[in-house]
């Protein structure tokens, strides 16, 4: 276990995960010192004042770039850990954010168990996998992984199409993750182009076959 004393950032829009995931924090680590706030905007600005060993992101939320509070963190605080900790579905996303750099990702539904394992393999310098994602990586480099479109879509166009799924407009789109309209048009023409839909409703059910149960929810 580690004994040294840390600081963390919550950063949830939902208050149970909030409160759940920092008794099983404080239960884990003595020595903690664990904050939370619920949207970005408040992340952003905590993270100019406060300085933090790791993070724990969701990276959907009503309102504001994860992207951008990703960018925050690298230039504010560039050695810090960062854990994804999202209800989306690891298949879809993992290896993508894993791809901008972040440590590990790990999923809402993990057990109290593997959430201290991951934070545990994270502060000591690891980058943590699930062993979903780990099987994932083994088959793509053996020649073996199953086609999903969606592993053509990066990070920021999953956020895209997960809004259009909810049936968002591209200014409501372009709002919530502070583009340009012309950006938000921009991504849901490659989203069409590169898993050959023509609308949203084409979208809807290229997503539902190829993401697990509430894999676009949060």
């Amino acid at each position: 276990m580690f004994n040294k004393e840390i600081r963390l950032l919550i950063v949830d829009d939902h208050f149970v995960v909030r409160h759940g995931t920092s008794l099983i924090l404080n239960q884990a680590y003595k020595r903690a010192t664990i904050d939370h706030v619920d949207n970005i905007c408040d992340a952003i600005s905590i993270i100019k004042e406060t300085t933090y060993e790791i993070f724990l992101l969701d990276i959907s939320f009503p309102k504001g770039n994860v992207q951008q509070l990703l960018d925050q963190i690298k230039i504010f605080q560039p050695s810090a850990k960062i854990l994804i900790f999202s209800a989306l579905d690891e298949e879809v996303y993992a290896m993508p954010y894993l791809e901008l750099g972040v440590d590990g990702y790990l999923h809402k539904l993990s057990s109290e168990e593997e959430i201290i394992h991951a934070v545990n393999s994270i502060l000591r310098g690891n980058k943590y996998l699930s062993e979903v994602v780990k099987e994932k990586i083994i088959s793509k480099a053996l020649g073996q992984e199953t086609h999903n479109p969606l592993n053509q879509l990066s990070g920021r166009e999953l956020e895209v199409a997960r809004y259009l799924v909810q049936g968002m407009g591209n200014q409501e789109i372009c709002n919530n993750l502070n583009l340009q309209k012309s950006t938000v048009s921009t991504y849901k023409n490659r989203i069409f182009e590169k898993l050959k839909v023509k609308n949203v409703v084409e979208l809807i059910s290229v997503l539902n076959v190829n993401s697990r149960p509430q894999g676009f929810s949060d």
